[in-house]
């Protein structure tokens, strides 16, 4: 109990426990509940009945079975049994047996709901074992309902899908849910209807359903369904259950469903009223149908026209929302169509229920002409591609009705919002998702140069965007990879071909692919990503996974020959007695050398590549199912040369480019690190390991004590005299979806009704969340997206996701307030290329002011003051929101919010404080800005004597003071001929300050010994970890290297004494003495020095007025010489003939 928090009696398990009432649910929670609500229902008949679950996770639907695993306590006291399937196929044929179990003797149940879930692909590859299950039929009491998700836009997915074809193939009658609400009442209607008929039923959930939200009414009395009362030939209708599918069975069976249960799921669907008038008027001539998602985005677009009830009536407009899209049934087609001369079908994606319609009343007469795929002139109208919207709506709706001045303006204002986004796409970086920290990808997927790898289904996918060595050439269906290299072989001169393959789908399908490729003779290599979960979608347990003991094994047996086991952890395999005998385990370091071996194997062979999933390593640590990590790594900035090394060599993006008084360097971004070591490797120096005690390990430093607080609640309130609409950009992994739910939760509590919708996709690999909020204090028809132009407050997480096209498109100048987060949280690209700034602060903020209400905007930035405050970064949403609290932009009271927090469970008390602390930097910012130290490069406000004075120091500590002298010396003559062209100008020999200091104190053995074995260095360590006890230093010495060492050596306390040591050796350098300085490098770093003074000296026999900048250019030309060894050989030549050209073009000028 958190103190000064009040609860309730409200519990999150009302979800699922309440029986009457209203809950707060997403849609995939309203799916759990379905089966318990259908069972609570059976009960009530005095039926003992029972429900069996199965199917394979995929987005939009990859989070039922996490949510099915955690009800699990829910669903056992209702005999469901949840059985998650190794593939979508084995799954639906598992749910087929539930509806024949009757067949088998000592049946002890009445009857069994069947439930089948998958995304598209899943309802495509399990085609033939649902036309085989609807053709069997259901059982006395039972139903089947297969769960259709559709990704419309490929967020998560290969390619778009649209499932009610593939149902319509294996005649399965299908419903079209739009809502949190019809979720749950459509899942009840199909398991009737699917009871009744004999059919399966389908249940279409497209994105926007799934990972929307809403409050729903649950009771007993809602959805009080009939069956029919049928006959055919004068006999009461009795469906067929026949599992005997053979000749005649068959063909009977096919006659059975298409002339009885059809015509039975029609005839539901007319009793219940599925199919539902929402508006008519005598005199009306235009109609409307539509379904699903689409019906409440046609809410939307006529709210936004102006469009009521009355002027319904004047434009003679009727509507007709379906439930049932296939069959259509055909009383309500011909009462709706009666006296209408023109309809138009608004659906997404190819024309389903158009189709029908146009069938349905070919020989109607008369009949109305029926548009939607295309207009009046035969050209295209409700688009075929990508998914429908409000705004398409809107569009659609303005080309069909005569023109009115609502109309014109909003397709005006339309205009105005998409405008800031082609005027400033461009100026905003993207924040596209990338692998996580620490994931096992960012190393499994490397390839050596020539070398070419084929793609496939989960995280490490994310491969075939990449253009670097870890890029994949192509990506097929589940299950394929491989195969298609087995059709390439014959046609290309390539002889091999490296091909990924997650362990998931490994034990999914794709071991079939690894057998036909070893059939087939190819010479491939499958790399086998084990990760332990399926990571994609929540973090699944592998359905059917062996373990890498038995793997190998069944590798093995199967053919396959090498079989390399790379691990991150060679203690696992020390008893190697259960691999099989072929295998050949190896640190997962030697990749390149493995990968080198293979590139000419003949035959298949395979390479298992065994780490945890960063995201679930994660997960774990953050439940205490791991013990927390002691080993942290940190890098000492002045040894680090900014030369990328660290991330070319992991991909990490806890690897943050950061801006210090010597230039750009890496650092760890220690809340976000996973600590996975792998930016350990390559040859840079800075990096050191930090241990600390075990009892200290989750605390990374001291934190300040923060005193007790209280804040009075705001002067003024937003009111919820109309619905209240809140869009928050953020990050994924960082708790946007959560503070969704918090907000859903406290509005709750509060007696309001919410609609919410959680835009993912790929956001928990870094990608970007976009989260919708509509707040009402009466129940609404609307879409889950919040419509152009329309949001009340923008709480901006990211400000990069805060000015994106996606977001500025919903914003209004006129009544968005903006709430923002001002760090810029890098993205992948951005640590590969080494940006200290995304985009420059003011621009960002100057775009969202101008789309925004300016005088009434914050910005703060909130993932500081977390990180100083509270030790995580995690915080900083939570204290955000207090600050939008505070400022009075949330319906909200402080207390609900405060309880969802300690409802929710996790990290209560900081999450709380955050929240308090939020509010009280929004009432009085100079309380937290004393707890925030500014670490800003000292060079930024140094003018050009205290920049070389401070230089000359450090050249002092680092040769001695004739060394120092010769530098001031050099740069008292550039100053006089700087003066002397541009008087009062110091720019010119600034840059020279900064450069040949970079390039005189080169980083030889010495240096770097000194700059290890610094206090301040150890001052650092102390501060960023709780009682550091012992430092590690990973060094790969020029010379050993020489003699063979490979590896980096880790050197622990005992050699600092030797770092000190060999610091004060520093007066060696470049004598006779110094053996270090006999290397290639270190020559290459003298003759540099003499390089860049004559260049320097050849710029100042040539600069001038009009050519100062290119001068000042090319001083700045030695920036690009980073690293250490052969990166910085290759730096150094890069860098000297780029500065003969610009020298030359400069002669020219």
């Amino acid at each position: 109990m958190v103190e000064g928090v009040v609860q309730t009696k409200f519990s999150l398990d009302n979800k699922y426990v309440l029986e009457e009432g209203v809950v707060y649910v997403n849609g995939i929670q309203a799916l759990v509940r379905l089966p318990i609500e259908q069972m609570r229902r059976d009960r009530l008949k005095g039926l003992r009945t029972g429900a069996f679950i199965s199917g394979y996770e995929g987005s939009p639907l990859g989070g039922y079975d996490i949510a099915l695993a955690r009800a699990e306590k829910f669903l056992s006291d209702h005999n469901i049994h949840f059985v998650p399937g190794i593939n979508e196929d084995l799954a639906a044929t598992a749910v087929m047996g539930s509806q024949t179990y009757q067949l088998i003797p000592e049946a002890n149940t009445d009857g069994v709901v069947g439930i089948w879930y998958g995304k598209g692909p899943g309802v495509d590859r399990s085609g033939d074992v649902l036309r085989h299950a609807n053709f069997a039929g259901t059982g006395k009491h039972c139903g089947a309902l297969v769960l259709a998700g559709d990704d419309h836009i490929s967020k998560s997915s290969t390619i778009p899908h649209q499932s009610e074809l593939s149902l319509y193939n294996c005649a399965i009658p299908t419903l079209h849910a739009g809502n949190t609400q019809e979720v749950l009442d459509y899942g009840l209607y199909g398991i009737a209807m699917s009871r009744f008929s004999g059919a399966w039923s389908g249940l279409k959930l497209a994105t926007d359903v799934c990972d929307g939200g809403g409050t729903i009414e649950v009771s007993p009395e809602r959805c009080q369904i009939e069956d029919p009362e049928l006959a055919f030939d004068n006999q009461p209708y009795q469906k067929v259950m026949q599992p005997r599918l053979i000749v005649p069975y068959s063909l009977q069976l096919e006659r059975e469903i298409h002339e009885r249960r059809l015509v039975a799921a029609r005839e539901f669907a007319r009793l219940n009223k599925l199919n539902e008038i929402k508006v008519s008027h005598a005199k009306d001539r235009l109609g409307i149908i539509t379904a699903g998602k689409a019906y409440y985005d046609l809410q939307n677009a006529l709210r936004s026209l102006r469009i009521n009830e009355t002027e319904l009536e004047r434009l003679g407009l009727r509507i007709l929302k379906l439930g049932l899209v296939y069959p259509l049934e055909p009383q309500v087609i011909s009462e709706f169509t009666r006296g209408l001369h023109q309809v138009v079908v608004f659906e997404e994606k190819r024309s389903f229920v158009e189709l029908q319609l146009r069938e349905l009343l070919y020989n109607a007469n008369p009949r109305p002409a029926i548009y939607g795929k295309t207009d009046w002139d035969g050209n295209p109208f409700v688009p075929t591609h990508g998914e429908l919207d409000s705004e398409i709506i809107t569009r659609c709706l303005a080309r069909w009705l005569d023109p009115t001045p609502e109309i014109e303006k909003r397709i005006a204002a339309i205009k105005v919002c998409e405008s800031p986004v082609s005027r400033w796409e461009k100026t905003v970086p993207a924040r596209t998702p990338g692998y996580c920290s620490g994931c096992p990808h960012n190393r499994s997927t490397l390839l050596l140069e020539g070398q070419m790898a084929g793609g496939g289904i989960g995280c490490h996918g994310m491969a075939t965007r990449c253009e670097d060595n870890r890029s994949a050439a192509y990506i097929f269906q589940m299950g394929g990879e491989g195969a298609a290299w087995i059709g390439m072989t014959p046609f290309t001169d390539r002889e091999h071909i490296f091909q990924n393959i997650g362990e998931g789908t490994y034990f999914h399908s794709g071991r079939l692919a690894v057998s036909a490729a070893v059939a087939a003779k190819s010479n491939i290599t499958f790399k086998i990503l084990y990760n332990g979960g399926v990571a994609m979608t929540g973090g699944q347990e592998v359905v059917g996974d062996l373990g890498v003991p038995a793997l190998t094994r069944e590798l093995e047996a199967g053919g396959v020959s090498p079989v390399y086991l790379l691990t991150d952890d060679l203690s696992r395999y020390e008893d190697r007695s259960q691999l099989a005998d072929l295998v050949k385990v190896r640190r997962r370091e030697d990749l390149e050398k493995v990968l080198a071996s293979l590139d000419k194997q003949q035959g298949v062979s395979v390479i298992i590549y065994d780490q945890m999933c960063a995201a679930e390593k994660r997960r774990r640590l953050s439940r205490g199912r791991l013990p927390q990590p002691v080993r942290h790594i940190m890098i000492n900035e002045r040894v680090c040369e900014g030369c990328g090394d660290c991330v070319t060599q992991s991909n990490c993006v806890s690897l943050h480019p950061t801006k210090t008084d010597f230039g750009v360097k890496t650092r760890i971004h220690q809340s976000s690190c996973n600590t996975d070591y792998s930016c350990v490797m390559g040859d840079c120096p800075s990096f050191v390991s930090v241990l600390i005690g075990q009892k200290t390990a989750s605390e990374h430093r001291s934190l300040p004590k923060l005193p007790e607080i209280f804040v009075e609640e705001p002067v003024t309130k937003a009111l919820l005299n109309k619905p209240y609409h809140i869009l928050m950009p953020g990050i994924g992994g960082t708790g946007v979806v959560t503070i969704n739910a918090l907000l859903a939760v406290a509005a709750l509590l509060d007696g309001n009704h919410v609609i919410t919708l959680d835009q993912t996709g790929l956001s928990q690999k870094g990608g970007a969340v976009l989260s919708h909020m509509t707040i009402s204090s009466e129940p609404i028809e609307t879409a889950h997206r919040i419509s152009y132009g329309s949001t009340d407050l923008l709480l901006g997480f990211d400000i990069i996701g805060a000015a994106s096209k996606e977001t500025l498109k919903r914003v209004s100048a006129e009544h968005t307030t903006a709430v923002l987060n001002t760090h810029q949280t890098p993205t992948s690209e951005s640590v590969r290329s080494g940006l200290t700034v995304l985009s420059e602060e003011a621009h960002l903020v100057d775009i969202i002011n101008q789309c925004t209400q300016s005088t009434n905007n914050i910005f703060a930035d909130s993932s500081e003051f977390a990180e100083v405050l509270f030790g995580n970064h995690l915080q900083s949403n939570i204290f955000l929101l207090g600050i939008a609290y505070q400022a009075g932009l949330l319906p909200l009271a402080a207390s609900s919010i405060e309880e969802a927090i300690c409802l929710n469970g996790i990290s209560t008390e900081l999450n709380v404080a955050a929240f308090r602390w939020g509010r009280k930097y929004y009432q009085s910012p100079a309380s937290l800005t004393s707890y925030v130290k500014r670490d800003q490069p000292s060079d930024t406000s140094k003018n050009i004597d205290e920049l070389i004075a401070h230089r000359v120091h450090d050249l002092v500590n680092y040769q001695d003071r004739d060394y120092a002298d010769r530098y001031e010396r050099f740069l008292k003559n550039v100053r006089n001929v700087e003066d002397r062209i541009r008087p009062g100008s110091t720019e010119f020999t600034k840059t020279v300050a900064f450069y040949l200091h970079k390039l005189m104190a080169y980083k030889d053995e010495y240096e770097v010994a000194r700059l290890l074995s610094d206090p301040e260095f150890d001052r650092q360590i102390s501060e960023q970890f709780k009682v550091p006890h012992k430092v590690i230093y990973h060094l790969h010495p020029p010379l050993l290297r020489a003699l063979g060492f490979k590896q980096k050596l880790s050197l622990g306390p005992w050699f600092r004494p030797i770092l000190r040591l060999l610091a004060n050796f520093k007066r060696l350098r470049g004598g006779p003495l110094d053996l270090f300085g006999l290397g290639r490098i270190r020559k290459q770093e003298r003759e540099l020095i003499d390089w860049y003074r004559n260049t320097v000296e050849t710029l100042l026999t040539e600069i001038k007025e009009d050519n100062f900048s290119e001068c000042i250019e090319i001083a700045g030309m030695p920036d690009q010489i980073r690293g250490y060894e052969d990166i910085k050989a290759l730096s150094v030549e890069t860098v000297r003939h780029a500065t003969i050209e610009k020298l030359a073009a400069l002669s020219r000028l």
